[in-house]
């Protein structure tokens, strides 16, 4: 995987409109610049979806005929001439024998119609499809706030957990995960976590960081209509 070495075209302090800033993202392999509120949604929702295995933002589109001209010519490429995309994922998707590169457009729903964002969101999808690549716009609607706030919060267990970490909690998620699963006991989050991760030989803040890996390796689905909390009851999507 090459995310960890691509690095965002358009920084944060680049950004004229929305609340720019830099956010951590274990599929980009570090931080990364965002725009908006609605694209740190959007990046908490990828983070947490287990299809998509690499995360780059700010990812650089240009007409591929108008480079080679300049080129040729040897001319610079006017920067003016080259737009970003907010999203590039790379995903990986069961049943499918090789990786899919999605690009997506974070835009409020109350500019969908407006013709300059129109025209923008053209460009973006006729630049993709040169390169076999496909492209979707994403509102506020996608990731409700409540879900965003589970997200914020199950990765607030992961705050210390390094990148080259990750492999080696891989069998104590997996494990905790089907442990919690199975379980009878019910209540909040705060009794039943540290009860089922006793049995396992877990403390409890490591009981608490397993599950937030697990939720993040999909081993387990939270149920995004209701909000991920230590006073609230566990709420898992069952097959």
């Amino acid at each position: 995987m090459s995310a960890p070495q691509f690095e965002c075209w358009k920084k944060a302090s680049d950004s004229r409109v929305g609340v720019a800033g830099y956010y951590f993202s274990f599929k980009a392999g570090g931080q990364v610049a965002c725009h908006s509120h609605l694209e740190a949604r959007l990046l908490a929702y990828f983070e947490m979806c287990p299809f998509v295995v690499e995360i780059r933002t700010q990812y650089p589109l240009w007409n591929r005929e108008s480079f080679l001209a300049y080129c040729r010519e040897g001319r610079m490429f006017p920067r003016n001439e080259l737009m970003t995309v907010d999203f590039m994922l790379t995903l990986k998707v069961p049943g499918i024998p090789h990786l899919i590169y999605h690009g997506v457009s974070g835009k409020p729903a109350a500019h969908l119609k407006l013709p300059n964002v129109i025209s923008r969101h053209q460009r973006e999808v006729d630049e993709l499809w040169i390169w076999g690549t496909s492209h979707e716009v994403m509102t506020e609607d996608a990731v409700s706030e409540v879900e965003y706030e589970s997200y914020l919060r199950m990765f607030s267990y992961m705050k210390y957990v390094e990148l080259d970490e990750l492999e080696q909690l891989m069998g104590g998620a997996r494990q905790l995960s089907e442990a919690l699963l199975e379980t009878q006991a019910d209540g909040p989050a705060s009794r039943v976590v540290p009860m089922v991760g006793n049995i396992l030989g877990l403390n409890r803040q490591t009981s608490f960081r397993l599950l937030a890996v697990a939720l993040f390796l999909g081993h387990l689905r939270w149920d995004v209509q209701y909000l991920f909390a230590r006073t609230e009851p566990l709420k898992f999507v069952r097959a």
